[in-house]
């Protein structure tokens, strides 16, 4: 990691993120006399990373963490980085999971309820710009006196319908099945499955599908919520890029009971329903962000 000392106007207070992308720090911004994150990340070719492109589109977005400038440095070795200013957040949903895991406490069900209706508008408004997230996980998600961010678009990208993608995005146990499968043609639909996945993590303090590797993950996935119908199967048969025979040797499974699982839960019947509308298998069938933010399981929100 190159010195630190060669950004004016920022004094370092600690690390508070890093990856394959460089770090992210908790630091003082002297100009605007604020906390903020700096995100630094060495940068290859010439142009803006797609990172900052999208967080320039997202400027207005009130439930997406607020980009403040990006300026270029020098590192020792003379490598171009790339150093990203955002607002400072003080904790994100895998701190609060963590919190609540150690008191052996379950999250307050308004709580619960209201970190996610966030989530959804967040979620809405960036996938009415057809941009998908692609990374979403409790970690990404920030909060601040009970109010939310999605942060990290570091995987995000505009999605258009004839583009090829990666399906090796977004961190395993939040994965959608399709994903899983290879499949390159996908939309912001699998963002809509991480959420799933976070909403159930929310109420059990543990992922819902915890995969040993990427083909367990799958398999985990149908140990809970029973095995592909024929409907699904048919889908599936059409867009994945294996020989479809492959299927007939899957294990069979019988779905579990959500409502044992989810029995602590306040609304756990309404809880539930939106949750098997956002983990559907068929990406087209899982309900939209938009649609969800007016499920009856947000009615006190909606009342209000």
């Amino acid at each position: 990691m190159e010195k630190l000392q060669s950004i004016p106007n920022y004094e370092i207070v600690r690390i508070i993120g890093s990856g394959a992308f460089g770090y992210v720090f908790e630091a003082f911004d002297q100009q605007r006399r604020q906390k903020v994150a700096l995100k630094r990340m060495q940068k290859v070719g010439k142009l803006q990373s797609r990172e900052c492109e999208i967080l320039m589109q997202l400027k207005q977005c009130s439930y997406v963490v607020k980009m403040l400038d990006v300026f270029y440095s020098r590192s020792e070795d003379n490598k171009m980085i790339q150093n990203i200013i955002l607002e400072f957040m003080d904790q994100n949903l895998e701190d609060i999971i963590g919190d609540h895991r150690k008191r052996k406490t379950y999250l307050e069900s308004k709580e619960l309820k209201n970190y996610l209706y966030q989530m959804l508008k967040g979620l809405d408004q960036i996938h009415r710009k057809h941009i998908a997230h692609r990374d979403l996980k409790p970690e990404n998600i920030l909060v601040k006196d009970g109010k939310i961010k999605l942060c990290d678009f570091g995987s995000a990208k505009q999605l258009n319908p004839s583009t090829i993608n990666t399906p090796y995005i977004v961190s395993r146990f939040y994965r959608a099945p399709e994903l899983l499968l290879g499949v390159t043609e996908y939309d912001v639909s699998i963002d809509i499955w991480a959420i799933g996945c976070i909403m159930a993590e929310l109420a059990l303090l543990e992922p819902l599908f915890i995969g040993k590797s990427e083909g367990d993950q799958f398999f985990q996935i149908l140990r809970i919520l029973g095995s592909f119908t024929k409907s699904d199967l048919k889908y599936y048969q059409k867009v994945v890029p294996f020989d479809v025979k492959l299927f007939k040797e899957f294990p069979k499974y019988e779905p579990i009971d959500l409502e044992e699982k989810f029995e602590h839960v306040d609304d756990k019947d309404l809880f539930i329903d939106l949750l098997s509308k956002l983990l559907k298998y068929i990406p087209e069938e899982r309900i939209t962000a938009s649609q969800a933010l007016k499920h009856q399981y947000f009615s006190e929100i909606l009342d209000q």
